[in-house]
């Protein structure tokens, strides 16, 4: 899904920055975009960028875990309730 919704937001994009790989809008929906994909390119077209969005999303999604964690363990203590 995420080769999809990359590739809806920078269809017109591209066509503005000159690129003639994209003259008009080329998919007019997520469905379109998926039958296409899958037509034109196949299915390991929807498995490209997969490694740059691990490095992305990986890091991110372990700091937002840890933060929740050390928040829900801070508040169940009641340390925060102490100096009142």
């Amino acid at each position: 899904m995420d080769v999809v919704k990359t590739r809806l937001q920078t269809q017109g994009s591209m066509a503005a920055m000159g690129k003639e790989v994209v003259t008009s809008v080329k998919y007019t929906g997520a469905l379109n975009a998926v039958s296409r994909i899958y037509a034109e390119e196949g299915i390991m077209a929807f498995t490209r960028g997969l490694a740059p969005r691990l490095a992305l999303h990986m890091p991110a999604s372990a700091i937002s875990w840890t933060t929740y964690e050390l928040v829900k363990a801070f508040l169940a203590e009641g340390n925060f309730l102490s100096d009142r």
